[in-house]
């Protein structure tokens, strides 16, 4: 518990600003049309999507845009390669369970989490204000368990 308390004081300490996506050109352009659609003023559940090809940008758009708003929210994830996430040869409530586990232990900074049922994410994620951005989706059912109905998340999310 200690341990937890000091590196989110540590983190929320230590916040230097990204100069990862300085000099990208068009960039500003597509996080400003990004937060455009979210509309962060807005006191409800947003998502957005980013959709086309392979190679022109969605993930760097979908990086810098977390890098630019993580500071807003109250928790933030960034799952990259969902599609990597998928794993073979579990029945579908063990996909769900496991996606769901991997992206609450990612959320919450709290490695070996273990879930036991798939309302763990509505039940902790329910009242706070969250980004998440989950990159690389290339299966509707990787989206059910992590993001199936905005009545999981808090007044407020981006996605």
């Amino acid at each position: 518990m200690i341990e937890k308390i000091a590196r989110d004081v540590s983190d929320k300490l230590n916040v230097t600003p990204s100069r990862d996506f300085d000099g990208m050109e068009g960039l500003e352009a597509h996080l400003r049309e990004m937060e455009s659609l979210l509309d962060l003023d807005y006191v409800g559940v947003k998502m957005v999507g980013i959709s086309g090809p392979a190679g022109i940008g969605k993930s760097t758009i979908a990086r810098a845009l977390h890098c630019r708003l993580s500071k807003r929210f109250q928790l933030t994830c960034f799952v990259d390669n969902l599609r990597e996430s998928y794993p073979t040869g579990l029945d579908e409530y063990g996909l769900k369970l496991h996606l769901q586990n991997q992206f609450l232990s990612k959320i919450l900074n709290q490695n070996g989490m273990h879930i036991c049922h798939l309302g763990v994410i509505e039940e902790r994620l329910c009242k706070l204000r969250v980004l998440i951005i989950l990159d690389d989706v290339n299966n509707i059912k990787q989206l059910e368990p992590l993001a199936n109905d905005t009545s999981w998340f808090g007044p407020e999310i981006g996605l």
